[in-house]
């Protein structure tokens, strides 16, 4: 920065001159000049450089001096800090008045920090830099609040999750919650089963009132559920809409082991009954190879695999879409009333799918292998952004997310805080081991995420890694084999039936 000339001199020929001071000391990424007015009668500008090295050496080279571009006014220069943040064209002019208010307030109370914004054509760039790293952690605190946005929880500590926001009646609430609420944005993350809202803090109190509101209604509905098989799993995937599915009532676990139906007795007997009739029991010992598996009659247009169990071509094919949404993999024939263990092939799927669909399959096994593998993989943490990367492969204390470029520090997976130490985990560990044992929930055996058992019996399957365990004594059993008698001989019974 440097002081504003008394006497005429143009201020195009000073910032070239700067400039190109700048350029001669080394690789200058972009250089940005503020624009009027100008505080204090003070200049500013922004240069970047590809290394702090280099932005060390600019300041050495510069600072004080009294170039003769700026008509021998005294320049300074010093090393900033600073933090970037890219967010969507279609997310910032929701929260954009709330930025701007933010960006003032940097302006009066930090003379040597700033808010920059950037609308470029898809995205908008967010810059916050200051001499200081305690200013900077003040500002990228206030920032992260309306940028990075909330996950909601429930008041006993709970991500507010329910596979009711996946239905079209919970995407329209959603929706219509965000209409009705000025200056935020709520977003359903499926794969990280949590909805998360941005904005200003009156609009996040305020979903995270609605939503907590609806889930408490929610809850006070009877919810009852119904074991199936994978391959009932399919024919239901195709029939649910005539089972109230498009109103949230009824939903298939991800791990495609049970049907879950909220609502009134009428409706429960409903949803049994048309279970009972896509599963005709007496015909499983009449199975031959060329009987389909799912459909159980003579095979249409036959898809053959290794095994030389034959599928009606249609009904391979609803398979195969069905865990798009259950993210039941790796994905199994159904032969031997199920019991056969012959992968599908991916050339298979790909053969008879269409390309989006196989696409939505595979990145569906992908999310899949993220999820059963969580200390191993992270997702990046800014919202909306899919990328996943792994954990401990490097020695850098700084990665960068490939697709929106923000840099994420290598030991605590969040945004990249150069200078700053890790936030300290230890203390939330604890109470959240705490409030585990208060309230029954258990590690699952396999992947290791928390599991609250809510109906049902003793034998639970891990939605995460699909690892069948008794809950008493977490015991597992490959493929649910042999569970019930293990909780019959050792535990007396099968547990608690709603």
């Amino acid at each position: 920065m440097w002081e504003r000339p008394n006497y005429d001199i143009p201020i195009e020929a000073t910032i070239s001159g700067i400039k190109a001071r700048l350029e001669q000391i080394g690789n200058l990424l972009s250089f940005e000049v503020q624009s009027p007015p100008y505080r204090g009668g003070i200049l500013r500008a922004w240069a970047q450089y590809t290394s702090p090295a280099l932005a060390q050496k600019a300041q050495e080279a510069l600072h004080r001096r009294k170039p003769k571009c700026t008509g021998y006014t005294r320049i300074f220069v010093q090393q900033v800090k600073s933090f970037a943040y890219r967010l969507s064209s279609e997310l910032y002019p929701k929260i954009s008045s709330c930025i701007l208010n933010l960006a003032a307030t940097v302006y009066r109370r930090y003379p040597t920090s700033s808010i920059r914004i950037k609308v470029q054509e898809s995205i908008v760039l967010i810059e916050t830099s200051s001499i200081d790293y305690k200013t900077l952690g003040q500002i990228k605190r206030r920032l992260d609040d309306v940028l990075c946005g909330e996950i909601i929880y429930r008041e006993d500590g709970q991500i507010a999750w329910d596979g009711f926001f996946l239905s079209p009646r919970g995407s329209s609430f959603l929706k219509n919650l965000e209409r009705q609420t000025e200056g935020g944005v709520v977003k359903c993350y499926p794969e990280r089963r949590c909805i998360q809202v941005f904005g200003t803090c009156h609009a996040r109190i305020s979903f995270r009132r609605e939503i907590l509101k609806w889930l408490d209604d929610l809850g006070s509905q009877t919810i009852r559920t119904i074991s199936v098989s994978r391959r009932v799993a399919v024919l239901l995937n195709s029939k649910g809409s005539a089972m109230a599915w498009e109103t949230g009532a009824v939903s298939l676990d991800p791990s495609q082991q049970f049907v879950s139906v909220r609502g009134t007795d009428q409706l429960f007997r409903s949803v049994y009954q048309a279970i009972e009739d896509l599963n005709p029991t007496h015909r499983i010992g009449q199975l031959h190879r060329n009987r389909c598996p799912v459909c159980f009659d003579a095979v249409v247009s036959p898809v053959s695999l290794a095994c030389h169990h034959m599928w009606c071509r249609s009904c391979f094919k609803r398979y195969l879409t069905a865990d798009i949404d259950a993210q039941s993999f790796p994905l199994l024939c159904l032969g031997d009333e199920g019991k056969c263990q012959q992968r599908i092939p991916l050339h298979l799927a790909h053969s008879l799918l269409p390309l989006t669909n196989f696409i939505a399959l595979v990145e569906a096994a992908f999310t899949s292998y993220v999820r059963t593998h969580a200390e191993a993989f992270r997702y990046c943490p800014t919202p909306g952004c899919q990328q996943v990367f792994s954990v401990g492969l490097t020695h850098r204390p700084a990665l960068q997310c490939p697709f929106c470029l923000i840099r994420l520090c290598a030991s605590c997976h969040g945004h990249y805080h150069q200078g700053l130490p890790c936030r300290d985990g230890a203390d939330t560990n604890k109470l959240f081991q705490e409030w585990m044992e208060e309230n029954d929930i258990k590690k699952c055996p396999g992947c290791k995420v928390p599991i609250e058992k809510g109906e049902g019996c003793n034998h639970i399957v891990c939605t995460r890694c699909n690892t069948h365990l008794c809950w008493v004594c977490l015991e597992t059993f490959p493929g649910g084999q042999g569970v019930y008698d293990h909780m019959r001989n050792h535990h007396g019974g099968i547990g608690p039936v709603l």
